[in-house]
């Protein structure tokens, strides 16, 4: 399954509570993985980072409900004018942790097991 990392646990939190969260993605790894995402197709959502996901990583199982992909400007803080960014919709299905996974160059794809309840 497609994996969204390094979300911060606030923001999962405000997908849990209002079930519906529109997620921006910058980071290389997230902007590969939602490129690659279609419509109400489910998806896992953890703050763990690449380096940091492991079986057993809590997250959320979601869906996606939309995706758009626009240039964002940045404003000189890098020698590049614009960064590619994915507002990704999602709504929240289950909580859920990671059973098995496999690193790749651009992402992370795991396997999850549903039903858990997080702390």
């Amino acid at each position: 399954m497609k994996t969204i990392i390094g979300i911060l646990e606030e923001k999962m939190r405000e997908l849990k509570e209002n079930e519906i969260k529109t997620f921006e993605l910058v980071t290389p790894d997230n902007v590969a993985t939602a490129e690659n995402l279609e419509k109400e197709e489910e998806i896992f959502i953890t703050t763990a980072g690449k380096k940091d996901i492991k079986p057993g990583t809590k997250g959320i199982l979601a869906e996606v409900k939309d995706k758009k992909r626009f240039y964002n400007k940045m404003g000189g803080l890098f020698d590049e004018k614009e960064a590619l960014t994915i507002r990704l919709q999602t709504e929240y299905l289950e909580e859920a942790e990671v059973k098995d996974l496999m690193i790749e160059d651009r992402g992370v794809e795991t396997e999850i097991q549903k039903h858990f309840l997080m702390g």
